[in-house]
């Protein structure tokens, strides 16, 4: 659920323009329910710590709806939403494989 509600709110070339409107309320509906998505796939601290980055995105993708602040700020928002998303179910993953991995090959390295 929570990856479709983002996706959905990619299209901002669409929802921007008109900003103030009705479309700026689905908007922040679709993103209300990636919030609660995020907190019912609950995984303790991480999934705290993930609804606080989308809800960063939230606001960044309101303010840039009501207060008309641009489309960087819309899609900064739309970013903090994903990361948000991605830090609650695979970033870990991520993270183990590639980083951490890689981090350890450079230190045998030296």
């Amino acid at each position: 659920m929570a990856y479709s509600g983002a996706i959905s709110m990619c299209s901002g070339n669409t929802i921007y323009p008109n900003a103030g409107g009705y479309s700026a309320y689905i908007t922040l509906c679709i993103a209300s329910l990636v919030i609660l998505s995020i907190l019912l796939n609950n995984k303790g601290q991480r999934s705290v710590v993930a609804s606080l980055i989308a809800t960063a995105g939230i606001i960044s993708i309101g303010a840039s709806q009501f207060l008309y602040l641009g489309a960087v700020s819309y899609y900064l928002g739309v970013v903090l939403l994903f990361f948000g998303i991605w830090y609650n179910g695979s970033f870990f993953y991520f993270y183990r494989k590639y980083i951490q991995n890689s981090m350890n090959y450079i230190s045998k390295l030296y």
